[in-house]
C-alpha cells in the first residue's frame, strides 16, 4: 500500500469516527434540551435535578439509554445501538493502523469498504438525530425557553 493510500485510509477512519462524535454530541444536545423543557414546564412545582453536566463523559451506550427515555424513534435508537460495537471496532482498528507497523502490501480495499458502510450508516443516524433535535428545539422556542437555559 502506498503512503498516499495509507493516508487516505486513515482519513476515512477519521471521518467515520467524527460521525460517531456527532452522534454523541447530538444525543447530549437533545437530552439537555429535553431537560430544559421539563424544568420549564414544571416551573418549580416539582424539583427537577436534571442537568446536561451529568451527560459529560458518558459513553455512547449510556447516552443512548438516556436518549431512549425521552425519544420514541425506535428505529433510530436501534440503528445507533447496532452501530456501537462497529464504532468500537473502527476505533480499535484505527488505533492499530496508526501505531503499529503493519505488513507492507496488505490489501485494505475490503476493509475500507466496510468502514465506508459503517460511516454511511452513522451519517444516516446523524441526519435522523438532527431531525429529532429540531423537534425539541422547536418545542423550546414555542415555550420561550432561551438557549442559555439549555445547559
Amino acid at each position: 500500500m502506498s503512503e498516499h493510500d495509507e493516508s487516505n485510509h486513515l482519513i476515512l477512519f477519521a471521518h467515520v469516527l467524527a460521525k460517531f462524535q456527532f452522534i454523541e454530541e447530538g444525543i447530549r444536545i437533545y437530552v439537555r434540551t429535553v431537560y430544559a423543557l421539563i424544568k420549564h414546564r414544571m416551573r418549580d412545582e416539582i424539583q427537577i435535578k436534571l442537568s446536561g453536566r451529568t451527560l459529560q463523559g458518558k459513553s455512547l451506550s449510556a447516552l443512548l439509554l438516556e436518549f431512549e427515555r425521552f425519544n420514541k424513534n425506535g428505529q433510530l435508537i436501534e440503528n445507533i445501538r447496532k452501530l456501537i460495537p462497529k464504532r468500537n471496532r473502527v476505533a480499535h482498528v484505527a488505533f492499530y493502523k496508526m501505531y503499529e507497523n503493519l505488513a507492507e502490501g496488505q490489501d485494505n480495499t475490503a476493509h475500507s469498504e466496510e468502514i465506508r458502510e459503517i460511516g454511511n450508516a452513522a451519517q444516516k443516524c446523524v441526519e435522523l438525530l438532527h431531525q429529532e433535535i429540531e423537534v425539541v428545539e422547536g418545542l423550546c422556542r414555542d415555550e420561550g425557553i432561551p438557549p442559555a437555559d439549555i445547559v
